[in-house]
């Protein structure tokens, strides 16, 4: 796996008394660009997916989160993903740590870093 870089590391810190979450849609956006940028056999990449999923909560879409998501203004990002991540955030009431510049920007979603 992939280390974080020091900031993040220091930001993880603060959050270490809960198991980090995920929710399905943020798993399958951030495997998918590591699978294209890593591996070639879909073996190695079930294997790296299967890795990630042990060391987080996954969670589900649920009706409330779907809703949520749909209802976001103009100003957070289009990408369907981006929004059901942002929405499982404020559902579940979680910071996001996202490299995503938009979902930041909005000020929708609180972001950790």
């Amino acid at each position: 796996m992939m280390p974080l870089p020091p900031h993040a590391e220091d930001s993880s810190r603060t959050i270490q008394s809960s198991v980090p979450r995920c929710d399905g849609s943020g798993l399958t956006k951030r495997s998918a660009r590591h699978y294209y940028e890593t591996w070639q056999t879909s073996s190695e990449f079930e294997s790296f997916i299967r890795e990630c999923v042990s060391k987080v909560s996954v969670l589900p879409i649920t009706p409330e989160i779907a809703a949520r998501a749909a209802s976001f203004p103009e100003c957070y990002p289009k990408d369907p993903l981006d929004r059901l991540i942002g929405a499982t955030a404020l559902v579940e009431g979680a910071g996001l740590v996202t490299h995503d510049g938009g979902i930041a920007k909005s000020g929708l979603v609180p972001v950790i870093w």
